[in-house]
This record gives C-alpha cells, sequence and structure tokens, in this order.
C-alpha cells in the first residue's frame, strides 16, 4: 500500500467513524416513551410500524394503503430485522395492548429500525468514496465522502426508522455498478444493475 493509498484508508476510517457518530447523535429522540403513543416527535416513522401491523392483521404481505404510497422494500426489510431482533432477545413483540403498557419495548423497536438507518448512512458515505475513487482518484474520493458524511440532509435521513435511509445507498449502489457496466460491459454487471433498478423502484414509488 503506497502512502496515498495508506493516506485515503485511514483519512476514510476517521470520515466513517464522525459519519457514525454523528448519526448516532440525538437518536433517541421522540421516543413512544417520551410521546405515551406508538409514534414519535417524526410523524412519518409510525408509517412503518401501521403497515407492519396490517400485514400481521390480513396475513398476507400486502401493506395496503400507507405501504402503496411509498414502496414496499423498505417495510419488508424492516420486518425482517425487527423479527430477528426478537429471536436475539433484543426485543418483545406482541399486541397493541401489551407494547402500550411497555412503551420501552416501542422505543427499542424504533432504536433498532434508527440504527439500520445510521448503517444505511454509513453505506452511503462509502460509497460515495468508491464512485469518486473510480471516475477520479483517491483524494477526490476521500472529499466526496467527507461532504457526505457531514451533508445535513444525509445526517437527517440516516437518524429516523424512514425509507429514505435506505433510498441512498441503492441508489449509489446502482451508480456506482452502471458506472462499472459502461467501464465494463458483461450479462453480470448488466443483472446486477437491472436487479438493483427493481430494488430501488421498489423502495419508493414518488
Amino acid at each position: 500500500m503506497n502512502t496515498t493509498k495508506s493516506a485515503a484508508f485511514w483519512a476514510m476510517v476517521l470520515i466513517l467513524v464522525a459519519g457514525v457518530g454523528i448519526r448516532c447523535v440525538g437518536l433517541e429522540w421522540g421516543l413512544p416513551s417520551k410521546t405515551f403513543s406508538f409514534t414519535t416527535y417524526h410523524p412519518d416513522e409510525a408509517f412503518v410500524f401501521q403497515t407492519l401491523e396490517n400485514m400481521k392483521k390480513t396475513r398476507t404481505l400486502h401493506p395496503l394503503e400507507i405501504g402503496l404510497h411509498y414502496g414496499t422494500l423498505h417495510f419488508y426489510l424492516s420486518g425482517v430485522i425487527l423479527l430477528a431482533a426478537k429471536i436475539a432477545g433484543l426485543v418483545q413483540l406482541g399486541s397493541r395492548e401489551f407494547l402500550m403498557a411497555n412503551l420501552g419495548q416501542v422505543d427499542r423497536m424504533y432504536m433498532i429500525l434508527r440504527l439500520f438507518s445510521v448503517f444505511c448512512g454509513a453505506v452511503s458515505v462509502w460509497l460515495v468514496y468508491a464512485i469518486g475513487r473510480r471516475i477520479y482518484n483517491d483524494r477526490t474520493a476521500v472529499w466526496a465522502a467527507f461532504f457526505m458524511a457531514f451533508s445535513a440532509a444525509a445526517v437527517d435521513v440516516g437518524h429516523y426508522a424512514k425509507v429514505d435511509a435506505l433510498l441512498v445507498p441503492l441508489t449509489l449502489l446502482l451508480i456506482y455498478f452502471s458506472i462499472l457496466l459502461l467501464d465494463e460491459p458483461s450479462r453480470k454487471n448488466l443483472w446486477i444493475c437491472g436487479v438493483l433498478a427493481g430494488l430501488l423502484a421498489s423502495t419508493r414509488y414518488n
């Protein structure tokens, strides 16, 4: 590893740590135990749980009206993440009555999905670096990642259990493989771009 690449590597480590850190500041803001309800101070976050509740009631993967206003992939992933958290003993799921009497469990559900948003933010920072390095150089890539890490809009998205958190890394991943497809045309890269485009479309419709 030459000096330039070594400097870029350590710069990215610091940027990623700082980016994750700034997204974790205030992550407990407005949780249900503070609002005394199933919602947080951010009105859109509850849509995830309302959609999952609808699917549980109908025993189908149909998200009904709320889900169809956004896209289904984020809701499905959220369900899988919460189920995995339940299996791991990180959260207890139950009826509305149980959860209303145990809002701390609802806090945990929100925090788990908010942490997933933080993870998506970190991946986005790395993907901006990868794209910058692919089309320019290490120095440009590091600066691009720096601005992505501390962009006000990107940091804000990384704080909430919303569909937008997943939208950003999927968009960047599609851009990266689209560039790769132009540079190295192949059936494999074409398939990857097609799959990513489909996942991106199913994440947010509008």
